[in-house]
């Protein structure tokens, strides 16, 4: 591993002072940014609020108080444990590679300088994270999605987080088709994670966070969708296929033309039995799926088969890790968890709203 590392460190020693700069310049700002990622743990998209709403904390008091707080307390304390590396080793390590980076740049670094910054770097605060911090971190995000989110979504129905399972490949890989019908794209690959499971007025569902990669001339692999897979149970048979915005490779299946232009536009509606297309698709269910990421250039995917059917939702984050340095009812505001729970429920709400022998939905759902 020296070696290798030891043979472009050589060639760098060769370029001129700017460029010496440049290259430590970002390379110090990459190891800051991986090291200040592995421990904020901040999510993707920033806050849109810092504080729940007075419904939303008065719910979580009443309801779910006790294991707001334990999870508050397991957070607390990875923080204090986080004590040594922000207090101690990043100063020390700072100052080190800052030392480094002067020597290097006025030409006076040496090959042995530069790979014992690295190692400082990568491997002191990897040890100090994987050992003591990031395994308290893993279990906390357990909990939460274990405990705390079932708990929360238990007010519309049957709500359980399932670690180790996911939905099997042959439930869906035939049925999702990318592209047309004459360049259909099977998936090839999956990366899933954070199973979710339940029974919604009486239909049972699943949800997944996947990613599902197909065929490509250059790449061997791309990724055709990234979010999450929702499976629906229906309490009636729809004759045919009907799929949106993915391909239906069946020589029977026609484009379906709709009243609602405007969700043609984003929608892409084949199907084997238009009178099937149009029961299902009705005013209610396209206003629902039209309003799920507006803004977003990834719109839903659906495949609807008998009583099947599968979604492919984009945009969800209520299972995001938690930030490590926010309290743990601000990483709810901020993802936002309760907020998506409820547009999750009501879609499939607006799903079953045709079906008039199924219980009556929960006073929640708007």
């Amino acid at each position: 591993m020296e070696t290798t590392q030891c043979q472009p460190m050589a060639a760098e020693l060769k370029l001129s002072r700017a460029q010496r700069w440049r290259f430590l310049a970002a390379l110090y700002a990459g190891e800051l940014q991986w090291l200040y990622r592995a421990l904020a743990r901040r999510p993707a998209l920033k806050p849109t609020s810092s504080e729940l709403s007075p419904e939303q904390e008065q719910y979580l008091a009443q309801n779910h108080q006790e294991v707001l707080q334990q999870l508050e307390q397991q957070r607390q304390q990875l923080v204090r444990n986080c004590w040594p590396i922000r207090k101690v080793a990043f100063p020390v390590l700072a100052i080190f590679s800052l030392v480094c980076m002067l020597l290097f740049a006025h030409g006076a670094g040496t090959v042995v300088i530069v790979i014992l910054l690295l190692w400082c770097w990568f491997h002191l605060p990897k040890h100090m994270l994987d050992e003591g911090i990031l395994p308290g971190y893993a279990r906390l995000n357990h909990q939460f999605l274990t405990y705390l989110l079932p708990a929360i979504g238990s007010k519309y129905g049957s709500f359980h987080y399932q670690a180790g399972q996911s939905i099997a490949l042959s439930r869906f890989q035939t049925r999702l088709y990318f592209g047309t019908r004459h360049l259909n794209l099977r998936i090839r690959q999956t990366e899933q994670a954070n199973y979710f499971h339940g029974n919604y007025r009486g239909c049972d569902w699943e949800l997944e966070q996947v990613k599902l990669y197909g065929p490509h001339k250059q790449k061997g692999t791309t990724v055709h969708f990234e979010g999450h897979m929702l499976i629906l149970q229906l309490p009636q048979n729809f004759q045919g296929i009907t799929t949106l915005n993915l391909a239906c490779p069946l020589a029977s299946a026609a484009q379906v033309h709709l009243e609602q232009s405007r969700f043609s536009d984003r929608f892409r509606v084949e199907s084997t039995d238009q009178v099937a297309a149009r029961a299902w698709l009705t005013p209610a269910v396209m206003e629902r799926l039209s309003s799920i990421s507006p803004n977003s250039l990834s719109p839903v995917h659906a495949h609807l088969e008998g009583s099947s059917l599968i979604l492919l939702i984009p945009g969800l984050r209520f299972a995001s890790p938690l930030a490590l340095d926010t309290p743990i009812a601000s990483c709810l505001a901020g993802q936002p968890c309760i907020q998506e729970l409820e547009q999750l429920f009501a879609l499939m709400d607006t799903l079953l709203g045709q079906f008039s022998s199924l219980p009556a939905r929960p006073e929640e759902i708007k």
